[in-house]
């Protein structure tokens, strides 16, 4: 492997892990908002731990139906084709 590709294959998991936390730091900061909506509670500060983990939380949690539903059509698809 020589310099170049190295150095691009670099640059694509750093803008890929950059992409996947923003995502997280939005997702979090969305379900955290809608939360304290429900009570009256303003988000006074943007930068903080809570806010990523509940974006960790929320993708993890909404996506093991996503996982389990691939699997079975996948599962389906597999037995049907016979």
């Amino acid at each position: 492997m020589n310099e170049v590709t190295l150095k691009a294959r670099v640059e694509t998991v750093v803008q890929v892990t950059t992409l996947g936390a923003v995502a997280l730091y939005v997702s979090g900061f969305v379900v955290l908002s809608v939360h304290h909506s429900q009570f009256g509670i303003p988000q006074l500060n943007l930068f903080r731990p809570k806010i990523l983990f509940a974006g960790v939380l929320f993708c993890l949690l909404a996506g093991i139906p996503v996982l389990e539903t691939a699997s079975n059509l996948r599962l389906q698809a597999l037995c049907c084709s016979r």
